[in-house]
């Protein structure tokens, strides 16, 4: 089995209030990048999806396939989208790891990575210590074709409703699967207790 790993990364930030959240400091390297760093010791096959060719983000897809999201207005379905319809014939599924969840680490990928492949599931969402359910998602190949019918900024949350007999969870230690950070207080409140101070001056709007 060869595993995908796919970040989408094409979205405004509409919720920063003119920062990108992809720029953030996460000890010291910009979200996005920490997050491909992460996912590149799991896999070669790292896809970041981007709104444009010329946008900033690109700066931080170094080890990563960049892919263009020409229809990135359309919500996180369009990336979802463009980035399955991107994968090389030998890969056998793809995890999708959101790019502000930065308590997520190359242990989790591993872990979930592991516990996928040893298992007949066809989906294996990570979830909660106490059940809820969270992010990153692997899907098997044989649902790829699904993506095309996503439409919306729901993500593939249809795809594992309508497969709910193959699916399965696997929980992360605390609130790790659902820590999502995309709103400027979300930021300081998590970098405030790990101790870290922030970058997003320095690179968020370049």
């Amino acid at each position: 089995m060869h595993l995908a790993i796919l970040i989408p990364a094409a979205g405004a930030s509409t919720r920063m209030r003119g920062a990108d959240k992809c720029f953030e400091d996460v000890s010291g390297t910009p979200c996005l990048t920490a997050m491909v760093q992460r996912a590149l010791k799991v896999t070669d096959d790292v896809i970041v999806t981007v709104p444009a060719a010329d946008h900033p983000r690109m700066s931080l897809t170094d080890g990563a396939t960049a892919v263009i999201c020409k229809n990135a207005h359309e919500g996180m379905s369009a990336s979802l989208k463009a980035g399955v319809a991107s994968l090389p014939s030998h890969v056998t599924a793809v995890m999708i790891l959101p790019a502000d969840m930065p308590a997520i680490t190359a242990s989790d990928l591993s872990m979930i990575w592991a516990v996928f492949q040893a298992s007949r599931l066809k989906i294996l969402q990570a979830a909660t210590a106490d059940g809820k359910a969270g992010h990153p998602v692997i899907f098997d190949r044989s649902l790829f074709v699904q993506f095309d019918g996503l439409s919306g900024d729901r993500g593939a949350a249809s795809i594992v409703s309508d497969n709910a007999k193959h699916h399965g969870s696997i929980p992360l230690e605390g609130d790790r699967a659902t820590l999502d950070l995309d709103t400027p207080e979300a930021w300081q409140t998590w970098r405030t207790s790990h101790g870290l101070s922030g970058l997003a001056a320095l690179l968020g709007n370049q």
